[in-house]
Order: structure tokens, then C-alpha cells, then sequence
């Protein structure tokens, strides 16, 4: 019942981890700001995250600090394989 937002939330740990936000500062209190999380698909053989950044973050960090365009490719590519056969 649950997983999703559990997903939700390592999601968000890890764009904390890899310091994809935007930092916000209102007096003495910071805030972040994370991508926009669209919808989370989880079955049993994959998950996928749709997401949007927010303006003023460049999505090379996703590449250098993620690995996550390479991971998109690769479950593409596994997906589209299975489904020639």
C-alpha cells in the first residue's frame, strides 16, 4: 500500500545525495527544492520515475552524478528486446 511513497522518498534521498535541488534561503532557514516527481511505476521486474527538473538545474548532472540516462537507455533497450521476441 505503501511502496510507492516509499519509492517517492528514495528518490528524493537520492537526489539529496547527489545534490540535485535547488537551494532556497529564507532569512536564517534553507529550504530544497527537488525535481518534480510526476508518477512512479513499479512492477515487479522494473520501476520507473518520471520526473521533471526545475528551471535553473542542468541535466548533465543527472549523467555525472546519477548514471541515470544510462540506466534509461538500458531498461529501454531490455524492454524493447523482450518485446521482439
Amino acid at each position: 500500500m505503501f511502496e510507492k511513497l516509499k519509492l517517492r522518498g528514495q528518490l528524493i534521498r537520492a537526489f539529496r545525495t547527489a545534490e540535485i535541488y535547488r537551494v532556497i534561503k529564507r532569512g536564517d532557514r534553507t529550504s530544497y527544492q527537488f525535481p518534480k516527481i510526476h508518477q512512479i511505476d513499479h512492477q515487479n521486474t522494473y520501476t520507473r520515475y518520471a520526473f521533471s527538473l526545475l528551471n535553473g538545474i542542468d541535466p548533465e548532472l543527472l549523467t555525472k552524478k546519477m548514471g541515470i540516462t544510462t540506466s534509461i537507455r538500458q531498461q529501454y533497450r531490455n524492454k524493447r528486446q523482450l518485446k521482439e521476441l
